[in-house]
């Protein structure tokens, strides 16, 4: 969590890296160029075009309680957890597991309505 203070002094750091932490986070290779969404209720697999997955994406960086947003649909947030799977590792050390970094795509149906508009192809798997 950013006191305010500390947030003024880093998110000009955030709006500069946005692009490449989205990248990093959705794709980790520049040579990925879909985004395959499984549905596991109907198995099927949709495609998408990670250039326009990417520059949706890529919205106004904003603060909150455990990290930042950008844009609707992504926040990036320290990962946490009670430590209980490293017990050898201190919960203040960087090296601890709960200190990784975890982004999570919000779904709505605003960002259900853009999918739809940018589907490349869909996989029924039997």
């Amino acid at each position: 969590m950013f006191t305010e203070k500390e947030w003024n002094g880093r998110k000009e750091l955030f709006v500069k890296i946005k692009n490449e932490l989205l990248k990093w986070g959705f794709s980790s290779h520049s040579s990925r160029e879909i985004l395959v969404l499984f549905d596991r209720k109907m198995n099927i697999a949709k495609l998408y075009p990670m250039k326009d997955i990417l520059k949706l994406l890529a919205g106004e960086v904003k603060r909150t309680k455990g990290g930042f947003n950008t844009g609707e649909f992504v926040s990036f947030q320290r990962k946490g957890g009670n430590g209980s799977l490293s017990k050898t590792i201190p919960k203040n050390s960087i090296k601890h597991p709960g200190n990784n970094i975890q982004l999570k795509l919000k779904i709505n149906d605003k960002l259900i309505d853009f999918l739809r508009k940018i589907l490349i192809a869909e996989y029924k798997i039997k």
